[in-house]
């Protein structure tokens, strides 16, 4: 690459191009391992997302209610207490019912990957005078076809698309984060 590409880096970003580069390469390969591994076992990712969604929100539920504890004389306990049963009643029902929350996260996930190929279409856009910037975009567009991909399969796909849809979405994050990092290797 040319040391005009090196000028679109801010000063600190160039001192750590090789660290950069590592660090993308690095992740993006955790991520496609995790992609392929969600993929290939749709079914157990999905009960393990699930599994792990209400552990998440049993621990919330008890922080919760220890901040109620510590607030017990404010007029806004009561919520508090409220919205820490809501959490551990919700992280009980996830933990002991995942196929049934699995109906329930997937339509949320859609949503969710929808949302986050926006984001990733933003910073592809932000990161547009950057060599790689287009697979980032890519990224960006594939989230957003499997989160109307998994709105639309609803309910049927319930039980394996959470994983199945995760897993290939790691899996092109990976490849971008990969892609990236490939060129700023080619910066050094």
């Amino acid at each position: 690459m040319s040391s005009e590409t090196l000028v679109r880096f801010t000063e600190i970003e160039r001192s750590n191009i090789g660290a950069m580069a590592k660090w993308f390469k690095t992740i993006g390969v955790v991520m496609v391992i995790i992609g392929l591994l969600a993929v290939i076992l749709p079914h157990i990712a999905t009960i393990t997302v699930q599994i792990l969604i209400g552990m998440v929100l049993l621990i919330a539920g008890v922080l919760n209610l220890t901040h109620a504890n510590t607030i017990r004389k404010w007029r806004s306990v009561t919520w508090e207490i409220l919205l820490s049963v809501l959490f551990l009643i919700s992280g009980f029902a996830f933990i002991a019912y995942p196929i049934r929350g699995a109906f329930a996260l997937t339509g949320i996930l859609g949503i969710i990957f929808i949302f986050l190929g926006i984001l990733k279409i933003q910073s592809a856009l932000a990161w547009r005078d950057r060599p790689g910037w287009g697979w980032i975009l890519f990224s960006g567009l594939m989230s957003i076809l499997l989160g109307v991909i998994i709105l639309i399969g609803l309910p049927g796909t319930a039980l394996w698309a959470i994983g199945l849809i995760l897993g290939i979405d790691l899996i092109f994050s990976g490849v971008a984060l990969l892609a990236v990092g490939s060129r700023l290797t080619s910066l050094i």
